[in-house]
């Protein structure tokens, strides 16, 4: 029970953060705001900009009238590693439907469970987001590993007098995402303290 309680809370740390960087990969007027913030010129091609939104969407493949082949290589790994996250978002997601029904032996007890890993998967969140804010000094440094550690290329390594994409995309735009993904993942994380709260007293009366 004791170790269903804690895999259970590992799965929810890990839905929390991919929920939350789902829910601004496609917002498309997050990113309108981040071309405006960084001065980026190719705002105003509008097609340029859809047609790599369209390209992570499935709906239609990337145009070589805006992106080199480098850039377009670099685009097909970036998608795949966007495909690897989804896929990894709903096994987990059934993993932890899965080990909440083994849970549900009695509803004092679900409940008790319940609280319990909500506690434990928000107080990681805020203990992660917290441990990050302090190393964000070195955002440079763990984004070069992130991408030499998830790309098995040097796609990603690319320049601004002949790639557009690092001209849409400057270490700014990244570090502004990621600064979102952990902002909405503490209010979800503070969420869980408040179902938890609710299941301290519905405990309690009972």
């Amino acid at each position: 029970m004791r170790k269903t309680i804690v895999i259970s809370s590992i799965i929810l740390f890990f839905l929390i953060f991919l929920q939350s960087f789902f829910s601004i990969l496609y917002d498309y007027d997050f990113y309108k705001e981040e071309f405006v913030k960084n001065n980026v010129k190719e705002i105003g091609k509008e097609d340029m900009v859809l047609n790599l939104f369209n390209y992570f969407e499935g709906k239609e493949n990337i145009s070589s009238e805006y992106f080199n082949e480098k850039e377009r290589l670099h685009l097909v790994d970036v998608k795949n590693l966007i495909n690897i996250a989804s896929v990894l978002y709903y096994i987990l997601l059934f993993c932890l439907i899965f080990s909440l029904f083994y849970l549900h032996k009695g509803k004092k007890k679900f409940s008790l469970s319940l609280k319990r890993i909500f506690n434990f998967s928000g107080l990681a969140v805020i203990g992660f987001t917290l441990i990050s804010v302090l190393l964000q000094k070195h955002f440079t440094y763990f984004f070069i590993k992130f991408h030499e550690i998830l790309f098995s290329n040097d796609l990603w390594l690319l320049n601004p007098k002949t790639d557009v994409l690092i001209r849409l995309f400057p270490e700014q735009f990244f570090i502004d995402i990621v600064s979102i993904i952990f902002i909405k993942s503490v209010v979800f994380a503070f969420v869980l303290f408040g179902i938890s709260f609710i299941l301290h007293k519905f405990l309690k009366r009972n």
